[in-house]
């Protein structure tokens, strides 16, 4: 797969990387955020770029979906 870009947003925390894939679908990273919790009904924007192609996500932490 390769290597994985990622960046992610959110009220009181966010984070960015770049990591090669290692064979599993999960992206472990033990840096590059800024270690906050996000509010309980917060909002997370998420961007995952790899081989040219770019996703970009709303991750919830419980608020309803609007």
């Amino acid at each position: 797969m390769g290597r994985v870009k990622y960046k992610f947003t959110g009220t009181t925390m966010g984070g960015s990387g770049e990591q090669k894939l290692s064979g599993n679908r999960d992206i472990v990273s033990g840096s590059g955020g800024n270690g906050a919790i996000p509010l309980e009904d917060s909002t997370i924007q998420v961007t995952v770029e790899w081989k040219g192609h770019k996703e970009e996500m709303e991750l919830s932490t419980g608020a309803s979906r609007k």
